[in-house]
């Protein structure tokens, strides 16, 4: 804020030059904290961008064979799980397909998951009519000889 003499106050004084100077923001600054900033947050969310990678590859992938309407609805169901803290960072819940309303959870472990605590925010998603789990695929690792 100015005075009433046109001078600013030392706070302000002392806090623009620093935070925008042109020095800075020439030598790419800030480019180099947002570029940092996405980073750290992606990697925070690892699990969760790797199952919408996945999802995002098979929707094009799939395009031609799947109804839009099972998509959207899946994207819904993904946007669910990502927006609740237990279900995003759960290790047991490898990732999910949206096939005529019913969810089918792929996870790592038999007895996951729990109706009571899991279930709920996926079956609160519109157009969701049964939610059901299985076990995922585990993927075969370079050839081992038997060992």
């Amino acid at each position: 804020m100015a005075a009433a003499d046109g001078s600013r106050g030392l706070a302000s004084r002392l806090a623009l030059p620093a935070l925008l100077s042109p020095r800075l923001l020439r030598r790419g600054w800030t480019r180099r904290m947002w570029i940092a900033t996405v980073l750290a947050a992606l990697w925070a969310n690892r699990v969760d961008v790797r199952r919408w990678a996945r999802f995002a590859v098979r929707a094009v992938r799939e395009r031609g064979h799947r109804p839009l309407a099972d998509v959207v609805t899946e994207m819904k169901v993904r946007a669910a799980v990502s927006s609740d803290p237990l279900l995003r960072r759960d290790q047991a819940l490898d990732d999910l397909r949206v096939d005529d309303g019913v969810v089918t959870l792929l996870t790592t472990t038999a007895g996951w998951p729990d109706p009571r605590d899991q279930m709920v925010k996926i079956k609160q998603v519109r157009g969701i009519t049964d939610v059901t789990s299985r076990l995922a695929p585990v993927p075969v690792s370079g050839a081992t000889g038997g060992r």
